[in-house]
């Protein structure tokens, strides 16, 4: 197997924004995945992990498209509960993936109040 780890998301929390988005992961030879989240500051809310297997009409799938329908992939999220100015480090467990693509979203689920910063790595093993 051909394992990559790749950073994905880096994130300054601000009130401006609820939701964070990790770049679009071309997944076509992934079959094992996990994340892991390193960040510090006051932020809490859910990370998940989402796939499409979207069908790239008329562009080149690694570089031109871009999935717009996403699904949760189940028991993927990690909860960052702790609002203290402390590191947080999470990571979620290896999952079989089958997906042509992935992203990875951040959900605040601090009311606007969250500050701090984040970065995502997404570690997969593919064919």
């Amino acid at each position: 197997m051909r394992p990559n780890t790749a950073t994905v998301m880096q994130v300054s929390v601000s009130s401006a924004a609820s939701t964070y988005t990790s770049s679009t992961i071309f997944g076509w030879d992934i079959i094992r995945c996990s994340y892991q989240v390193i960040g510090s500051g006051s932020f809490n809310g859910t990370f998940k992990l989402q796939g499409s297997n979207q069908k790239p009409v008329g562009a080149k799938p690694q570089l031109q498209f871009t999935p717009t329908a996403w699904n949760d992939l189940g028991s993927s999220s990690a909860i960052t509960a702790s609002t203290t100015a402390s590191i947080k480090n999470f990571i979620t467990p290896i999952q079989e993936v089958c997906y042509a693509y992935y992203q990875i979203v951040f959900t605040d689920a601090s009311s606007g109040l969250a500050t701090g910063s984040f970065e995502v790595r997404f570690n997969s093993f593919g064919l």
